[in-house]
Parts: structure tokens; sequence; C-alpha cells
């Protein structure tokens, strides 16, 4: 065991709070203890201790991101995309059909590195690599054990590019369930991956759902993202996209399902029912000119809201930000959306990844996963239980990360990833994204 000795936690966990003075005990890759330094000393008087100097929080939870797309940052396609169909289209279907071996591997490395030095610990992936399909899962997986990151991978089944890209993505996704099962004490825990219910035809959802349904697995997938997903699974399949999963069994309290903007009220309490969780990517969503969510109406059903970056980047918490500011915009009332985005980002992200993962991330308390950070920030102000969530999204999100633990393990320690080599893994990355734009 060793104990943390910290001047300050944030701890997320009800009873606790904001620690000052405090220490925590980490034995193997789980927290033990968390409380006042000097009782916790007093209770493990022969244990060695470390000190750690900044604000100590968990670790963050992306619910929704792309690894894939690290190495498309500063591409010109050569296009001007005049809808999001055409986003799809002539950019990220272009990229994923042309990602090689290496390129899918420092991909996620270096997405993952970015993100550890946000400060998330644990990243949910949604993988795209149409040409590259088998072995693509391993390739990821190998680059979350290295980095030391923790999160969840599935491939992006689609029939766009034909039945035998189709049946291989979902031949992709049941060798990774199988491989990293749910409830192993991992790093990984895997899902069944899907991409928007417009490229997916009955006979493929109907397959997946006969194929996976003893993997006792989630599903991860877009929902209405943009409205050509209900326009086209109207016009091609005769039914909208969320009755379609619902009816194929591919809609349950493990399922991640990304955006959601264009469901209806009848539709959010229909996916509520079913207790999955919807992932808001906001920045993207702005991004890509799809829309803004109803955060709040929507989130007052109950229904299950994270947050995620959808491939942005690694830093969800400048989604939280941006989630908070959309809706004191959209109702014009200064006091909407900041205690349903820090419940988002604080408490569903992480309740989220236990259904996926059956592991406990999010809170610095007793029975949770070592994952934490610690933060270059000394608070202007008073920090205490009564306003963390403000020093959180106006103070953190501008806030530099110091240091990393992920399952007990140091991955990021005086702004210096240790696991790796950090300057090798970029110098390689921009051979490697040069030499893909110009195939491109």
């Amino acid at each position: 065991m060793l104990i943390y000795y910290c001047g300050q936690i944030i701890t997320l966990a009800e009873g606790l709070g904001v620690i000052n003075g405090g220490a925590i005990v980490v034995n193997g890759d789980c927290i033990v203890e968390v409380g006042d330094y000097d009782d916790i000393k007093g209770k493990f008087a022969e244990e060695p201790e470390k000190k750690i100097d900044g604000l100590v929080t968990p670790g963050l939870i992306n619910l929704h991101h792309h690894l894939y797309s690290s190495l498309a940052r500063g591409w010109n396609p050569g296009v001007a995309p005049e809808s999001f169909y055409e986003i799809l289209k002539n950019i990220w279907w272009r990229l994923d059909r042309a990602l090689s071996e290496d390129e899918i591997y420092y991909s996620a490395l270096i997405g993952l590195i970015d993100s550890i030095r946000c400060g998330v610990t644990t990243v949910v992936d949604h993988h795209s690599s149409q040409t590259v399909i088998d072995g693509s899962l391993d390739l990821v997986g190998n680059a979350f054990q290295e980095s030391g990151g923790r999160g969840s991978i599935c491939f992006e089944i689609s029939d766009r590019n034909g039945a035998i890209q189709s049946l291989a993505g979902l031949n992709e996704n049941i060798r990774a369930l199988q491989k990293w099962r749910r409830g192993d004490d991992g790093l990984i825990s895997p899902m069944c991956g899907l991409h928007g219910s417009f490229t997916l035809s009955d006979s493929t959802l109907e397959q997946i759902a006969s194929r996976t349904g003893d993997l006792n697995c989630g599903y991860h997938f877009h929902l209405l993202e943009d409205d050509c997903d209900r326009k086209l699974s109207v016009s091609q399949f005769n039914s909208p996209p969320l009755d379609r999963f619902i009816k194929y069994g591919l809609v349950n309290q493990s399922t991640i399902a990304a955006h959601g903007l264009h469901l209806d009220a009848d539709e959010i309490g229909r996916l509520h029912d079913t207790g999955a969780t919807l992932a808001h990517c906001p920045r993207s969503n702005l991004n890509n000119a799809v829309g803004v969510i109803n955060y709040e109406e929507a989130f007052g059903t109950g229904l299950h809201i994270g947050i995620g970056t959808d491939g942005m980047d690694g830093n969800c918490l400048s989604d939280a930000l941006i989630a908070v500011l959309l809706c004191k915009d959209r109702t014009a009332n200064p006091n909407s959306g900041f205690q349903e985005v820090a419940d988002s980002l604080m408490n569903i992200n992480g309740f989220a990844f236990e259904k996926i993962s059956g592991q406990k991330v999010g809170k610095i308390y007793p029975g949770y996963k070592a994952d934490f950070v610690v933060w270059d920030y000394d608070p202007p102000t008073t920090l205490d239980n009564s306003n963390f969530g403000a020093h959180v999204f106006y103070g953190l999100s501008q806030a530099r990360v110091n240091s990393v633990w992920v399952n007990g393990r140091n991955v990021y320690a005086d702004h210096q990833l240790t696991t790796m080599d950090e300057a090798a893994i970029r110098a390689r990355c921009r051979e490697l994204s040069s030499k893909l734009w110009k195939r491109l």
C-alpha cells in the first residue's frame, strides 16, 4: 500500500466532498481509504507515503471519442461540405478507408496521450478503419495498454462499404468482446460498435443482435446526430433510428447512444426507459452545424446524459463548459445548465462506464479504481463543498495537468509521460500523417 498526502482533494464522493489536508490510500489498482491525513496516518502508520502538491481530483471520463481521427488534424480534404452527410462522405469516410495498421495504432496512441494530458483517464472509443478491419481493435487495445489509459473499444459496423466489410466489422467486435470480457480487472472493456441507423440494413441489425445477444455487451452507436439519420432510415427501412435499434434489442442499460440531437420528446422518454446513456458532444455538434440538443428538457426526463468529445480532441472538460454555456444561451437563463452538466460530467459519466465495464471510476472513494489527477491549480478564491463545481468549470478547464495516475500507476508525472517516449511518438505521428494526407 501507499499513502498519498494531498493538500486538497475534490473527491466527488457523497459524504466526503472536498477534503483539506487529505490523504488517499492505494493498494494495487484500487483506493482503500480516503480522509483526513492525520486520521489516515494513524491508521496506516507503517505504510510508505508520497506527498502530492496541487489540487487532486478523480480522473475525467470521455464517454464518446474517435481516436482514429487524431492524424486528421490540419488535413485539408480539398472540399467544402455543405451538409453533415457531405462531411461524412467527403472527409471521415475517406479517412477511415485509408488508414493503415501503423496509422490506426499511432492515432489511438497520440489521442490517448493527449487525453491523459487533459486529465482524462478513461476513454470510451468508437473506432472505424473500413479497409483494415481484422485485428484493428488489437492495435487500439495495444495503445491503451502501452499508454496506460483506461477505456472501452469497439468497431463501427456499417453497410456503407458492402456486406463483406460489415460482416468483418461484426466479427472484429465479437473477437474483442471474447478477448477482453466485461468485468475483467484490466484497462480495456469492449463494446459492440455500430454506425448510424441510416447505414445499417435490417438484415445486418438482425445479425448483430443474434450473434452478440449472449455476450452481455453494451452497444455504442450514433443516434440522430443529424436529421438525415431519420430521413434516410425512414426512406430506406420504413422506420426511424431509435425504433430500429430497440426492435433488434440493441438498446440496453450498457448502451452509449452518441448525440441524439434530433430525438423528439417521445423518443427521449423511450430511450430513458431502456436505461441507456446519451453521450452529449456539443463542440462537435457546433463544428458540424447539426444543431443543439435541448439538454435541460432531456435531462429533466431522467435520461442519463454524459459528456464526450466525438473526436474533436481529448478534452471533455472543454465540452462540459461549452454544454453549460449553450444551456444558458439557448434558454436565455443565466441559471440554466450548470447543475445538470455538473451531474453529467461528475456522476453520470462514471456510472455509465461502470455499466459498460463493471469497474468503479470517477470518484476518489474506497472501492474505486485508483485513477486520479493532480492539477497545477492554486485557487484564487475559497474552494469548498459549496462551490467546487465552479472551480472545475471555470478554473480547471483552463489549468494545466501536472500528474496522472491510472489503475494505481503514475502514467504522467511533472508534465511528462512516464510510460513511453512522447517526443518520438509525436515525431512518428507527423511522419505518418504526412504520408496519409498524400494518399488521401
